[in-house]
């Protein structure tokens, strides 16, 4: 883990946009592959210097990963032309640690930018969510797979077989591809933050589709299987689990 260190002059007056801009400009970096979490602090001597800290997992995910990447740009147009002079960046690796540190945080004009108890919640709101991801995704992946290689196997369970080979093919592109496909997004989204957004968004508008057209089907069958139950429970239980995970996500980045 390597920790980025920037003293931040704020051109005199312009403290209250830049802090505006930061909350802005901190969706960005949160978002990128190898950040941990971020603080930001105002100085109590000089209230326009402020001082940025940055956890990476290593150098290269901010001089490779950040720093070369199309994010950078809006990053740069955001809150570069607030600083005066231009700040030295340098980089750090821990050598000891203390007893943990709980701060009461950095709190500017009203706005909390960040503190030792809001990045917890940050950290903890990220580990639910990519573990959320990865055991959805881990599921629908095993069962789409399942599915291809024994499409006989849903006559039984889901009451649900072909009578001809175009069905065959049908069943393991839908059972099979389809539910390997989502499963896989929801993967990729574990492993990479800048994906979970569209990974969450996906899961919870897909699984509240499936969730309400079955449903509806089975109100207009007159009839619920234990198959159709559980995949309702599963189906909604998903989509509100990934929409409030996605709302926690947004509010923390």
């Amino acid at each position: 883990m390597v920790l980025e260190i920037a003293i931040l002059n704020v051109r005199r007056g312009k403290s209250e946009d830049f802090e505006a801009s930061f909350l802005e400009a901190q969706r960005i970096i949160s978002a990128m592959p190898g950040y941990q979490h971020h603080e930001l602090r105002r100085c109590v001597e000089t209230p326009d210097r402020y001082l940025l800290l940055v956890w990476w997992d290593s150098l290269a995910s901010h001089m490779e990963g950040f720093r070369k990447s199309p994010a950078y740009e809006r990053w740069r147009q955001l809150l570069h032309h607030f600083y005066d002079p231009f700040p030295e960046v340098e980089h750090y690796t821990q050598v000891t640690e203390g007893a943990a540190f709980h701060g009461a945080g950095t709190i500017a004009g009203g706005r909390q930018l960040d503190a030792g108890g809001a990045t917890t919640r940050t950290i903890e709101v990220h580990v639910a969510t990519r573990g959320f991801l990865a055991l959805f995704g881990l599921l629908s992946v095993f069962y789409g797979i399942y599915c291809f290689i024994h499409p006989g196997f849903l006559e039984s369970f889901a009451g649900v077989g072909a009578t001809s080979t175009t069905g065959t093919v049908e069943l393991r592109a839908m059972y099979g591809g389809l539910q390997t496909g989502f499963g896989a997004l929801a993967l990729l989204g574990a492993l990479r933050p800048s994906i979970v957004p569209t990974a969450l968004l996906t899961t919870a508008v897909l699984c509240a589709g499936l969730g309400l057209f079955r449903l509806m089907g089975a109100i207009s069958a007159s009839e619920v299987s234990s198959y159709t139950a559980q995949g309702l429970v599963f189906e909604f239980g998903s989509a509100l689990l990934a929409g409030a995970l996605l709302r926690r996500w947004t509010a923390s980045a």
